[in-house]
Parts: structure tokens; sequence; C-alpha cells
């Protein structure tokens, strides 16, 4: 690791290749801050990178900095003209904000307390640190964050399946369940012409009933650690070709024209079936909100080393108050589609959460009867995203210059 202290008011970023833990240290002494980072770097068996800031303000940029994410934050709790308390309480306003060690020279019961109500995790006694002591802080900390917030996600996950099923999945499974009540009577009664008409309803409610409790499905174990992403090369073109042919019946049903323009070098380094999901939903979007006649089209290209797929319909377009709140997992935009298909608002919160496991982005142009444009931004063979870090980093000594 090599160490270099910056001036006042900049925030410097003291990096490591291969890094296991981000640290940032928010202390306005120099020379606190560099004794601090010689006791981290004297703990074994871990792999640090730090970014050091002066100030709240400095401190405030590199979270909100989209280059990393930030793992553990030790906070002085003097900072020239502000607290750690300042400093907890803007925190609040950050989204996921990592867990916080507060450092402090006072010995003040009171003090403590306050840190530890305001959203603190530990605080520590400068002059006794160590790197036990510091590992100790560390190990425990951070696998009590990461516990608590897999707790978090999985009893979001668990409400917004109970909504969906109460709202999206039991009234279908009530009318299903009374077409084939009134399909019984009718047969009983010999009405042949009734019972077609009712099977052809009950095909109709099954079959959306099963489209939904898939795409339930896979978004809920996208959420989790059940989910798998294996990547690979694959070649988009050959998704797009399997999934158009599974689109064929809805599509002809419009008299759409699906044009594809993708090479054999438009290729991502994604779990296959994840993207094959996303594909599907996007055509399915693009099918669905096309008007009789007109034409999706499909394309590729290559961008700041990685590879773009972009689906664009000419239909009714997304009205600007749904625009923002389209991978929104709190709010379902669902609409119904030109004739009148039905939507439930999941599968572009799919798209999202998978392209997220698959180190994927996603963002969509629209304007109210214009269509809408969607692309997906996708890690090459070339650029693979960074592999995650093993649980149990080995042993590394690091070595301080300057």
């Amino acid at each position: 690791m090599k160490i270099q202290l910056c001036g006042h008011g900049k925030a410097q970023v003291i990096f490591m290749q291969d890094s296991r833990l981000h640290i940032l240290i928010v202390e306005d002494s120099a020379d606190d801050a560099r004794s601090l980072m010689s006791i981290l770097e004297a703990i074994p068996d871990y792999t640090f990178r730090i970014d050091w800031a002066r100030s709240i303000a400095e401190a405030k940029a590199v979270l909100h900095s989209k280059d990393d994410r930030v793992d553990l934050i030790f906070c002085d709790f003097i900072l020239e003209n502000e607290t750690g308390l300042d400093f907890l309480k803007m925190l609040q306003s950050c989204p996921a904000a990592p867990p916080v060690i507060m450092i402090t020279a006072m010995d003040d019961h009171n003090v403590d307390v306050a840190c530890m109500e305001a959203g603190a995790r530990d605080y520590l006694r400068k002059g006794s640190l160590s790197p036990e002591a510091l590992e100790r802080v560390i190990r425990y900390t951070t696998h009590n964050h990461r516990t608590e917030t897999e707790l978090k996600a999985a009893l979001k996950v668990r409400e917004q399946m109970l909504s969906i099923v109460s709202h999206d999945i039991a009234g279908p499974l009530a009318t299903l369940h009374a077409t084939l009540r009134l399909l019984v009577a009718r047969v009983a009664a010999g009405d042949t012409e009734k019972c077609r008409l009712f099977l052809e309803k009950a095909e109709t409610s099954a079959a959306g009933i099963l489209e939904l409790t898939k795409k339930l499905l896979e978004w809920a174990k996208a959420q989790t650690h059940h989910f798998v992403c294996h990547p690979e090369p694959v070649a988009l073109a050959e998704v797009v070709e399997q999934e158009q042919a599974a689109l064929e019946v809805p599509a002809s049903a419009k008299d759409l024209t699906l044009h594809v323009d993708l090479s054999p070098g438009h290729v991502a380094y994604v779990d296959r079936d994840s993207i094959a999901a996303v594909v599907r939903n996007l055509l399915t979007n693009a099918v669905k909100f096309s008007r009789k006649g007109e034409t999706i089209e499909i394309s590729g290209a290559h961008r700041g080393g990685r590879v773009e797929l972009t689906v664009r319909d000419h239909g009714v377009g997304i009205p600007p108050d749904l625009r923002g709140d389209l991978f929104n997992e709190e709010k379902k935009t669902a609409q119904p589609g030109t004739m009148n298909e039905k939507g439930h608002g999941i599968g572009l919160m799919l798209c999202k959460a998978l392209l997220e496991r698959n180190a994927g982005q996603i963002s969509v142009q629209s304007e109210p009867d214009a269509g809408a444009t969607f692309t997906v931004s996708l890690p090459t063979p070339e650029n693979p995203p960074p592999a995650p870090p093993p649980s149990t980093p080995g042993r590394v000594r690091v070595r301080k210059e300057g």
C-alpha cells in the first residue's frame, strides 16, 4: 500500500491493487490519520484500500463517488468546528451508509452514549489503539453490518412478495376459480359453446398467473444468495434470436416487424440465463406497447470498453410521471398494452436486479406517443468485471512508502 498524505481541503486516495476492504478515515489531523494508517497496515490477513478525508464535506464527496463502495468508516469525534455527531447526522441521508466506528480522545460516558444513539457501531479511545483491537472491531463490525443488511433485504423481498401475491395473484386465481365453477355447470347442462368460451378464459387466466409467478420467483431469487451467476462470453445475437422466436405469436397478432442489427462481435461477458431473461422482458414490453404494424428495432454497439444492447419501439411511450419509477422496487408502474394486455410491473424490476448481479446497467429514453428506447450496458470478455473477493483473504504484508 502506498500512502501519500495530501494538503488541507483535498481528500486523498490511498490505494492498493486487489483491494479487499475499503476504509474511509475522517480525521482533520494528518499525524493522527498517519498513525491510524500505520496501525491498520500492521494488521495481518487484511488488505485495505483507504480514503482519507479531513472534513465532513470531503467524506461526503467520497461516499457519493460511484468509483467504489466504502465498507467501513473511522471518524474522529472532533473535526475542527464539526463533531462526529454532525457526521452521523449527515450519514442519515446517505442510502446504504457503511458502519461507523468513532474515535475520540475524550473519556466521556455521555459522548460515548450519544455516538451510539446517533448510529455509531462502536467507539475507540485514541492512544489505546492496537492492531489486535482494530482487527477485532473491524471483523465484528463488518460481519454484523453485512448480516443486518442481508436481513433487511430479505424482509423487504418478503414484504414485496406478499404484496404482489395478495394483489396480483390472488385476484386472477379467484377469477380462474369462478370461471371453472361456471364451466362445470355448463358441462352438466351440455352447453358446448359456453364451455369453449369458459375454457378459453380459463386458459388465458392460467397463462397470466404462470407468467407472473415465474417472474416473481426469478426476481425474488435474484435478491438472495441463492442466485448463482456464471459469467461467460455470450453472443447477444443468439440470445435475441432465441427470445424473438418465443414472441412470434404476440408479435404476429399486431403485425409487428422486428429489425435486428447485431453482429457476431457483440459479445457480452454475463450469465446466459440472466441476459436471456432481460432480453425476454424488454422484447415483451416492446411488443406490448407497440401499435399494429409498427417496427421494433434491436441493435448493438461498443462504447467505453463495454457492449450495449438497445431495444427500441415506436409505440405509446412512457408517461413522464412514471419514467423515473420504472426500476423502483418500491413502486409498481404497470400499464395496459395497446391491445389491453395486462402488466404487473415486475419485468423491469427483474431486469434491474439481474443486471446488477452481472455488473450491467439499464437506462431508458421515452416520450409520450413516441416509443421507448431501453439500453443495456454489459461487460465484455476483454473487460470483465472484477471477481468478488474471497471470504477469507490471504495474508498480505503491506509496505508503506513516503
